[in-house]
């Protein structure tokens, strides 16, 4: 009997977080318009940010979600509207790797987004050697990938890599 029950608890749980997906899914095009838009980020980045905090935590475990794009789409523009990267960006920036690794290596829409924590993050990513080095190992990963999408590491790549 209790043997029963685990699998009908996991179904609910999958169920509310799929509801959950939803919901925040459907406010995620209005939310990504504040982020987006000067009219209503100008000069207030840092109100903006506090109030879209809480769905940054999914950065942490994007393959539960499905609106992650719309999630790179928020911290890339506040990044471009701040001009900088702000202590809140620089604690999202080791999670986008997650964000790679839900696509299968594939940078995808994180391109734009690495390109703006290298251009208004550049202090940030030269503050810290483990900064650069987890920018190149994203990179090297999307480089290595071959035509079929597999990673096409061997022994010696990795090693001249971490070289």
């Amino acid at each position: 009997s209790k043997h029963l029950k685990l699998p009908e608890k996991r179904m609910k749980k999958s169920h509310i977080v799929q509801q959950c997906n939803q919901r925040i899914g459907r406010c995620m095009n209005l939310i990504r318009f504040v982020t987006e838009h000067e009219y209503f980020v100008g000069k207030n980045v840092a109100i903006i940010e506090q109030c879209v905090k809480p769905l940054l935590q999914f950065a942490d475990r994007p393959e539960e979600i499905d609106f992650e794009d719309d999630l790179i789409f928020c911290i890339d523009a506040l990044i471009k509207k701040s001009r900088s990267c702000s202590p809140m960006m620089q604690e999202l920036f080791p999670y986008l790797q997650k964000f790679q690794m839900k696509y299968n290596g594939v940078l995808a829409n994180l391109t734009c987004c690495l390109n703006s924590y290298i251009i208004f993050g550049k202090d940030f990513i030269e503050s810290d050697e483990r900064n650069v080095q987890l920018l190149l190992e994203m990179v090297w990963r999307a480089i290595s990938l071959n035509p079929a999408g597999d990673h096409n590491f061997n022994d010696e790549s990795n090693a001249d890599f971490a070289r």
